[in-house]
């Protein structure tokens, strides 16, 4: 059996949501927690390989591995996602997508919920390195995590905005679910 360390994080409740938005659509963030600013950017790049919608599997910034389960799902498109490193694990032969994310975060504010928005390029990788659907496609998405109560009003108004700056449809979970 493969030994598996527990990364240090608490099941919190997560929603997030992922939708392609005009290039000059403003963050979403700037709508939520009273107009407090968020972090400095991150940026990095990932690499996911395909699961099903309730595992995902990651190099993190060309680290190593990480494995995602979904533990739990509530109403309204809430989850609770375990997280753990397998040490000394190969990557799969599967399906691959290099995402290259910059990442704002928000926590504190007017609620204790952390929010999240995220520009993403994504692209599938193919076996051989290869692009295999052409050049990279521009995506959003958008997260609050915290207990459900402090997350509500603020994913209520991510979705007010979302709901008007998407273009097509918007997919509703966590990275396993939007690449699946």
């Amino acid at each position: 059996m493969q030994r598996v360390a527990a990364m240090p994080r608490g099941l919190k409740w997560e929603w997030r949501a992922f939708y392609q938005a005009a290039e000059d659509a403003p963050s979403p963030l700037e709508f939520t927690h009273g107009g407090q600013k968020p972090h400095p950017p991150e940026d990095r790049t990932d690499v996911y390989y395909l699961q099903d919608k309730t595992r995902g599997l990651k190099e993190r910034g060309g680290g190593g591995l990480e494995v995602k389960e979904r533990k739990k799902t509530y109403h309204g498109g809430y989850e609770q996602w375990k997280h753990s490193r397998p040490f000394g694990a190969a990557p799969p032969a599967a399906p691959r997508y290099e995402v290259s994310k910059r990442r704002w975060k928000q926590s504190g504010g007017w609620r204790p919920a952390a929010t999240e928005y995220t520009e993403l390029r994504v692209r599938r990788v193919g076996d051989d390195e290869s692009i295999n659907s052409g050049a990279s496609q521009s995506w959003r998405t958008v997260a609050v995590q915290g207990n459900r109560q402090d997350c509500e009003p603020v994913r209520q108004q991510l979705l007010d905005v979302i709901s008007k700056q998407a273009v097509g449809p918007v997919t509703i979970g966590g990275y396993p679910t939007w690449l699946a």
